[in-house]
């Protein structure tokens, strides 16, 4: 039976962060990323290619949000703390950073030990 690729991409898969005592669940959308956002990230990364951090940021930041489908980081209030270009700079760059490699190693085919990966 045909599939859209639009359907492929909305397939969700979870990994969690451990920070200090608690566990962070994030789920994502591991067939967003393609290839060529792939390369493109990896060479935001590039500190030697890529000399604009806030453009560069708020590019990772909008990857992150097209990324990420929930979370379980709160609002003091208990609400979900938003998945959106504006909010992320609030987040520490090493926690997303800590994201963005815990969703690229749990998406690599032979990964060492990965983290939670339920397909939902």
């Amino acid at each position: 039976m045909p599939i859209t690729l639009s359907k492929i991409a909305a397939n969700t898969a979870d990994v969690t962060l451990q920070v200090g005592d608690d566990v962070v669940t994030i789920t994502y959308y591991p067939n967003r990323l393609t290839e060529k956002l792939y390369v493109e990230v990896m060479d935001l990364a590039d500190e030697e290619k890529n000399k604009d951090i806030p453009e560069n940021s708020k590019r990772l930041n909008e990857v992150l949000v097209m990324l990420v489908k929930s979370w379980d980081i709160l609002n003091e209030d208990g609400s979900m703390f938003p998945i959106t270009v504006e909010s992320l700079p609030d987040i520490p760059l090493s926690f997303r950073f800590e994201i963005y490699g815990a969703i690229f190693a749990d998406m690599r085919p032979n990964a060492q030990e990965p983290t939670t990966n339920k397909q939902h």
